[in-house]
């Protein structure tokens, strides 16, 4: 965070997120597609299953899974509230 001596703003530096990954973590050049299935855990109601969270593939972004989960099943929140591990 910066104080502007001459407006007297200040102005917060933000990491962009997407997708709830930062951007700064995904590689432009690196195919998503043929991830592994792991744990995948809402931090909203803490339901957690077996899969994949939905990441669209900087190589192919046209190519959608349909089996990977883009929100909650239990409790519906958007992806970006998922985490895998």
């Amino acid at each position: 965070m910066s104080v502007s001596a001459k407006s007297g703003k200040m102005n917060c530096v933000r990491t962009a997120r997407g997708r709830g990954i930062a951007l700064s973590n995904l590689s432009p050049h690196k195919c998503l597609c043929n991830r592994p299935h792991c744990f995948v855990l809402c931090n909203v109601c803490g339901y957690w299953t077996k899969g994949r969270v939905r990441y669209f593939c900087p190589i192919h972004p046209q190519t959608i899974f349909l089996f990977d989960i883009a929100q909650c099943p239990q409790c519906k929140s958007y992806g970006f509230m998922l985490t895998e591990f």
